[in-house]
């Protein structure tokens, strides 16, 4: 087709030059930079023609609107795909399209320091990719010798998006995956949506939509019957150092775990990073409200519903959780065994539990529905009387393709349970 030749020539251009990354790029291609592709945002009719025609859809071809309102003409059938951006990879995988990808970047290629995501634990290939460059830095021309026939980016501007495409002259579909919550779940969905049909997967995108459905009604329910939500905290949030006091306000899998999150609407200092799946919303229900409220910072910089927040060793003693989640993706938990916490209810009677880490290059969708249902179990077992690993497994095969619970607790050096 008409885009692939010229593909095949800019290709034949840039095998010429020495890699030079996109500064090397836009001089090849600085005459299209000014031509915008946009719509306004959630603009659903076909964008003008403008220096290329990377949307004006041919014979061979269909247009998509994507999720910053730029039309995007793809080819009929996808065969190739390579994800750039926080998610993208992700929802590709997500949607069926694991098999299509060609290349993927440097994050996501085998590093013995990072524990994986879950969708790279289930397509080992990923690992053995080329790789397009880092996630702040992608490099346009292994890009193009991956040879895709679309690029989905993840969060990307429309500015970003246009850019990238009239230097590639590949179609660039942008996604923004958004969250479970109530709020967000709009453009979780109609980001699957729209790899669906990007891909031709849009029955197996059908499935996953129906279980997260089902799942969360399911979550939400059982959140309503708990009468009396005990009072919980969850530490450690966030891959690195980050201590018992680096928390979440708003930590989805509470909400839908029947748990009352005693950091809710506190303030402090924080990255401000999503993550849990986004704020925000919930499944929660039954009594219980969150007891942090007020809650001191540490440190300046702090901002009310702040996703996650560093808060004074003080200020969690003060809180005194009746129980305590860990999320498993920071270093060492030591500060679990710091006599200023052993008077902490949760700790004082050994209620702390792990759970999987959220987010990881974004949010581990998957995870989050497991999590739920793993802190409801620790929580509340008589209303979530599940299995959390079997239901990890099953959360997991139905998102990525494979039941990949025991990889994640490998990866991250624990699995649910009791963590004293």
């Amino acid at each position: 087709m008409t885009e692939q030749r010229r593909r095949r020539d800019v290709l034949r251009v840039l095998g010429g030059l020495s890699a030079t990354g996109i500064t090397g790029l836009a001089g090849c291609t600085s005459g299209n930079e000014t031509g915008s592709t946009d719509s306004p945002s959630g603009a659903t009719g076909s964008a003008s023609p403008t220096g290329t025609d990377d949307t004006t859809a041919t014979p061979a071809e269909r247009s998509v609107t994507d999720a910053v309102g730029r039309t995007v003409a793809v080819p009929e059938t996808v065969d190739r795909v390579v994800g750039l951006g926080s998610g993208a990879l992700r929802f590709v995988t997500y949607a069926g399209g694991a098999e299509s990808v060609v290349a993927v970047e440097q994050l996501e290629s085998t590093n013995a320091d990072r524990p994986f995501r879950p969708y790279t634990l289930a397509n080992q290939r990923y690992t053995d990719l080329p790789t397009v460059g880092t996630r702040k830095s992608p490099d346009p021309e292994r890009v193009l010798q991956a040879d895709p026939d679309v690029v989905v980016y993840g969060y990307a501007t429309p500015d970003e998006a246009d850019e990238m495409q009239n230097r590639l002259g590949i179609p660039v579909v942008v996604i923004r995956p958004g969250g479970l919550t109530q709020d967000l779940r709009d453009r979780f969905f109609g980001s699957l949506d729209l790899l669906g049909t990007v891909l031709g997967t849009t029955e197996r995108v059908e499935t996953l939509r129906t279980y997260v459905e089902e799942s969360l009604a399911d979550l939400q329910e059982r959140a309503g019957q708990v009468e009396q939500q005990p009072q919980g905290y969850v530490g450690y949030l966030g891959r690195g150092k980050h201590g018992l006091t680096f928390t979440q306000p708003s930590y989805v899998p509470f909400r839908y775990g029947g748990v009352a999150n005693v950091a809710e609407g506190a303030t402090g200092s924080g990255d401000g990073g999503g993550g849990g799946g986004g704020g925000g919303g919930g499944g929660g229900g039954g009594g219980g409200g969150g007891g942090g409220g007020g809650g001191g910072g540490g440190g300046g910089g702090g901002r009310k519903g702040a996703r996650r927040i560093e808060i004074d060793p003080e200020t969690l003693i003060q809180w005194d959780p009746s129980i305590l989640f860990v999320d498993l993706g920071t270093e060492s938990y030591d500060a679990l065994e710091d006599p200023q916490y052993e008077g902490i209810t949760a700790i004082e009677n050994e209620q702390v539990y792990a759970t999987m880490p959220t987010r990881d290059y974004g949010t581990n969708f998957g995870t989050v529905i497991a999590d739920a249902y793993a802190v409801g179990a620790a929580a509340n077992p008589d209303v979530y009387d599940v299995d959390p690993v079997e239901k990890a497994n099953e959360v997991y095969e139905t998102f990525v393709g494979e039941p990949v619970y025991d990889g994640v607790a490998d990866a991250y050096g624990n699995g649910f349970g009791s963590m004293l």
